[in-house]
């Protein structure tokens, strides 16, 4: 979360509340959905059945089963060149083209997308009737185009040839292959034998017939689709169609979301409810448009609710335990519990919607439920006092990432400057000190993620020194772009790569463009460049909702992530296992990692580390602390 002085509301601490206290009263409980809301469920438009007709002229030649050889339409006793059993086809115009023979010509006598043939799916004339997904769990009717690949209905281990993926119109634009359906139960007209000579089939269940040498092709498939990938797999491992219209690019991105959980990186509605609400949930209902709710639709710091979080299929998200830096050597640490306290019961308020999670394994479990997988980080090292007993209490009380710094130094770590005209302080440390040290080893013998978010880049590179697990930084931009003190500089971007991190972008404009305005192409801006530097594996998604007021134009709240992998999508250079990266697998693979090390140094038997700060750096800063002191010996 971000602050920033000048015209408009009258800030207290943290965001834009006004003078006096929030207003709380009808309009908090009014026009809110049920509090048992939950998104709109995703369901198959209509069972699987038969596919549309495919006429496929038949080859005497068993080599080039169900085709014809294009070199012999007169002559259909002529054999087709030795190949594989059914090797992949790609659509072009409207035609299986094999990519490397002649040999397969089958017309589709059916446009793709396919058409569901059931009649709940018609209603209507044939050029309005919907695609269905078929095999895709959890994907909408209008999401069927996505991958520019047409959904295929699930197929038994014995139902014919290739039976991975139906091709689209924008197919050509993909790079590997794709295989056609034929089967008896996807309308293949059936050829007879050759006279005289016997029948060849399997029987599957349900009655279906396959070619016995069908068997060794729809093995390969299987394989290579890893057998229970099949339709989902496999065309996420395709490029898409740069080149596809916005709508086409939507259904894209929001089917990606679907298998590959958003793990967003820094959100600060705890700190929004203890302003508006003072941590009181029995006034607070999640399930609201809280956009249209007072004091949430006055303030320009307000963009979260659990309808906005399922519309932007956020699959995981940081919840920030944020007090502000007046805070420190007064009561931080109790207000620093008592945030915590607030997000672990907003958790158990809404269990269908969130689940705690203190693991890469627990987000994934809550993803594939269904769940938002709620994590906890402490924003500022004020929080701790100067105390690895209290950094030790918060591992144990949920939290999985401590930022360093916020706008406020401490007295082991140096944060970073507001502005890059500001005066560095001179009476905080350069970088980090003894102790500070000692506190990033902590963090990673206890499982910790080091976030250098907020902090100094002297700071930025002591950290990374000394950590042996992967840092993060939660919510923060590029330096090159926009030379904002808080953003990151392409030498640590390198350093971050080495060290296995990961820089999650901020949507904050003045970490954007160092301005007022920015748009969605800034936020990739940032992006490509932190995948130019420090590669693709290092960067992900840290927007810090609810913890700014300024937002680029297209991204405004926490609905709108679709539309930045949209806009991602134009570029071909992102392939879709790429965005998978991206939306949430670099950060749950550094959870992985910083996971790995904290076992490694258990397994050494590492005891906790008992440094304190030592007492002539806290002079005059610890007016408001007990001191212990040793009696003279009389």
């Amino acid at each position: 979360m971000e602050l920033l002085s000048g015209r408009g509301e009258v800030r207290s601490g943290r965001g834009g509340v006004r003078s006096g206290r929030a207003v709380v009263g009808v309009d908090v409980v009014s026009q809110t959905l049920p509090r048992n809301y939950r998104a709109p469920s995703q369901h198959h438009c209509c069972p699987p059945g038969p596919r549309p007709s495919v006429r496929c002229d038949m080859s005497s030649d068993s080599r080039c089963a169900g085709c014809m050889s294009d070199s012999s339409l007169e002559d259909q006793t002529r054999p087709c060149p030795p190949l594989p059993p059914y090797p992949p086809h790609r659509y072009h115009r409207e035609e299986w083209v094999d990519p490397e023979m002649d040999c397969a010509t089958c017309r589709l006598q059916a446009q793709p997308p396919c058409a569901c043939s059931d009649p709940c799916c018609l209603g209507g004339p044939t050029s309005l009737r919907t695609p269905c997904s078929w095999g895709r769990p959890g994907i909408m009717p209008s999401q069927t185009s996505h991958l520019g690949l047409v959904p295929c209905p699930p197929q038994p281990p014995t139902a014919g040839r290739a039976s991975s993926v139906c091709a689209a119109t924008s197919l050509q634009q993909v790079g590997n292959g794709c295989s056609s359906i034929s089967n008896k139960s996807s309308s293949r007209e059936h050829v007879p034998p050759e006279p005289g000579k016997p029948k060849q089939h399997q029987h599957a269940g349900g009655g279906l017939e396959v070619p016995a040498q069908v068997w060794g092709g729809v093995c390969l498939v299987l394989v290579l689709a890893g057998v229970a990938g099949v339709g989902v797999s496999v065309p996420l491992a395709l490029r898409a169609n740069p080149g596809a219209g916005v709508h086409e690019r939507l259904n894209t991105a929001r089917a990606l979301l679907t298998e590959t959980p958003l793990v967003d990186g820094h959100n600060d509605l705890p700190w929004n409810i203890r302003k508006f609400m003072h941590n009181k949930l029995h006034s607070f209902n999640f399930t609201a448009e809280l956009k249209k709710l007072r004091p949430w639709s006055r303030s320009s710091w307000s963009h979260t609710d659990l309808p906005r979080l399922r519309e932007g299929m956020v699959g995981a998200q940081f919840w920030v335990s944020y007090v502000p830096c007046e805070s420190q050597r007064l009561n931080a640490v109790q207000l620093t519990i008592e945030q915590i306290d607030l997000i672990k019961r907003l958790i158990e308020q809404y269990p269908e919607d969130l689940r705690l999670a203190t693991s890469a394994d627990e987000v994934e479990a809550a993803f594939k439920e269904g769940r938002i997988a709620s994590l906890i980080g402490v924003e500022g090292g004020h929080a701790i006092q100067n105390s690895l007993g209290v950094l030790r209490a918060l591992r144990d009380l949920g939290v999985r990432y401590l930022t360093l710094t916020h706008t406020c130094s401490t007295p082991w770590a140096e944060c970073a400057r507001a502005r890059e005209t500001d005066l560095e302080d001179p009476d905080s440390p350069r970088g980090l000190t003894h102790f500070g040290r000692t506190v990033v080893r902590e963090m990673n013998r206890l499982g910790l993620l080091v976030d250098l978010s907020h902090v100094s880049q002297a700071t930025m590179r002591e950290a990374l020194k000394v950590s042996r697990a992967p840092v993060i930084f939660s919510h923060s931009s590029v330096y090159a772009i926009c030379k904002n003190p808080r953003n990151v500089p392409d030498d640590i971007l390198r350093e971050v790569a080495v060290n296995g991190g990961v820089v999650m972008v901020s949507f904050y404009t003045h970490f954007l463009t160092c301005s007022q305005q920015a748009s969605v192409k800034d936020v990739v801006d940032h992006i490509n460049h932190v995948r130019k530097v420090a590669g693709v594996e290092h960067v992900g998604i840290g927007a810090d909702f609810d913890g700014v007021n300024k937002l680029p134009e297209g991204l405004e709240d926490v609905s709108r992530y679709p539309h930045l992998f949209a806009e991602l999508l134009t570029d071909p250079k992102w392939s879709l296992e790429d965005l998978k990266l991206l939306a949430g697998k670099n950060l749950l693979r550094v959870m992985r990692n910083v996971e790995k090390v904290h076992l490694d140094m258990k397994k050494k038997k590492e005891m906790p580390y008992e440094e304190e700060v030592p007492p002539d750096q806290l002079e005059g800063l610890t007016s408001c602390s007990y001191k212990f002191t040793k009696d003279d010996e009389s």
